[in-house]
């Protein structure tokens, strides 16, 4: 279900926000989160844990059964990593810096994933590389404030399952495209309406050459979330990271690398108990029953 404008979701008479739902059921305890650490680090409980971690499995699985090779990295990396994916020196004021150990919390998966091929020589038949990772992800988020930040809209811990390619460079843009198709799909399967963003240069970050966004629509809030954001980097993490291959001529060539987030959840988890809230419930996507093992909550 993918829209240009706003979609029509029919609601209940009274429809709640996802914050209201999350108390209402015991799904999500923001204020535990904020005794225990701050603002912005929520408690899944109960049914509202078991749908989160439904979700990471489900999108686990999906990436294996369309060729990523599933890892579990480190949550944490070095200054080298940062710089090498370009967050460093441009985002270190996102960052969670552990000073001690001159570590970095990663803001994203794509961090730990890309640097698997830092300073390699890979294969040339080996492409499409393609890896796929859970993780936490940490962003201090500075500066965020107001309405559009409650609740699970904008958080400084969540979970994301990453997707990473490592292409030739003649095929890097056809690998765009399927990427952003892939995340559609999931989209589509989640029954969520979603529209597609192309973004023009000026909002593209430094790193990327091209980006596409995708977000999905929370009718309770009336607004669109961004969930995913694919983007191809051409040659530009390649040369910090000396990530190359052997063309035909024997000589080593820069790859191209891509990454999305395939996806983030928090915003995913919004949608789905808004759009669809119900007088006596709220109904879990079909396909996420055989994870939950239910499906209403």
């Amino acid at each position: 279900m993918i829209f240009e404008d706003a979609p029509e979701v029919k609601l209940p008479k009274n429809a709640l926000h996802h914050w209201e739902l999350a108390k209402k059921y015991d799904l999500i305890d923001f204020e535990m989160g904020v005794k225990v650490t701050g603002a912005g680090f929520p408690f899944y409980t109960g049914k509202g844990a078991r749908l989160q971690r439904s979700l990471i499995n489900f999108f686990l699985d999906e990436a294996r059964d369309f060729g990523y090779k599933e890892i579990i990295p480190p949550f944490v990396v070095n200054e080298a990593s940062g710089i090498g994916t370009g967050q460093l020196p441009d985002k270190e004021g996102q960052m969670y810096h552990c000073g001690v150990d001159n570590l970095y919390l990663i803001p994203t998966g794509e961090i730990p994933i890309t640097n698997m091929f830092r300073d390699v020589i890979v294969k040339a038949e080996d492409f499409p590389i393609q890896v796929t990772g859970y993780t936490p992800c940490f962003r201090r988020e500075a500066g965020s404030y107001g309405k559009d930040v409650r609740g699970l809209n904008r958080l400084h811990q969540f979970d994301k399952v990453e997707i990473v390619r490592v292409e030739h460079p003649d095929n890097s843009y056809k690998a765009l495209d399927e990427m952003v198709a892939y995340v559609e799909t999931l989209l589509k399967k989640l029954e969520l309406p979603y529209r597609k963003l192309k973004l023009c240069g000026g909002d593209l970050g430094f790193t990327a050459a091209l980006t596409f966004d995708l977000e999905v629509y929370s009718a309770a809030q009336k607004m669109w979330l961004e969930v995913s954001s694919v983007s191809n980097f051409e040659t530009f993490q390649a040369n910090r990271l000396k990530l190359r291959f052997k063309n035909e001529d024997k000589k080593n060539v820069l790859a191209h690398t891509l990454n999305g987030s395939a996806l983030a959840l928090p915003r995913i988890l919004a949608s789905i108990l808004e759009n669809n809230q119900t007088e006596d419930g709220i109904t879990i996507p079909k396909v996420l029953v055989p994870y939950t093992g239910f499906d209403k909550i």
